[in-house]
């Protein structure tokens, strides 16, 4: 089984992915590099834009989404786990999920004024 991570952002901008310890290691990453970092590691696989910068539209979004789904659809094996950081992704991937079948979970680690408690 293999742990398959989805990250909105760089790995620099999200500490808490040291938390899931020797999964998290061995995981493979799809990240959205949204400033363009060139120190990327070489198993991750990485979307850029022309974009710099956290700030992105519907649109940015949807074309991310494209490439995590065409990846998914390419790579995805049956015993693979995906684990997806924030509600935006989930929003966007979620008939890919359920076509596909895929196990996943959702790390909402997300803070937003609409969803604070």
């Amino acid at each position: 089984m293999r742990a398959i991570f989805i990250c909105p952002t760089n790995r620099e901008f999200m500490p808490y992915i040291n938390l899931y310890g020797e999964v998290g290691r061995r995981a493979i990453y799809l990240i959205w590099d949204r400033f363009g970092d060139k120190a990327l590691k070489g198993s991750d696989v990485v979307y850029r834009d022309k974009k710099s910068g956290h700030r992105r539209s519907f649109f940015d979004y949807l074309l991310y989404f494209f490439f995590v789904a065409r990846w998914l659809i390419l790579n995805i094996r049956v015993d693979d786990g995906v684990l997806i950081f924030g509600p935006q992704l989930v929003f966007f991937l979620w008939p890919i999920l359920f076509l596909k079948k895929i196990k996943f979970s959702i790390d909402y680690r997300d803070y937003h004024f609409l969803t604070k408690f």
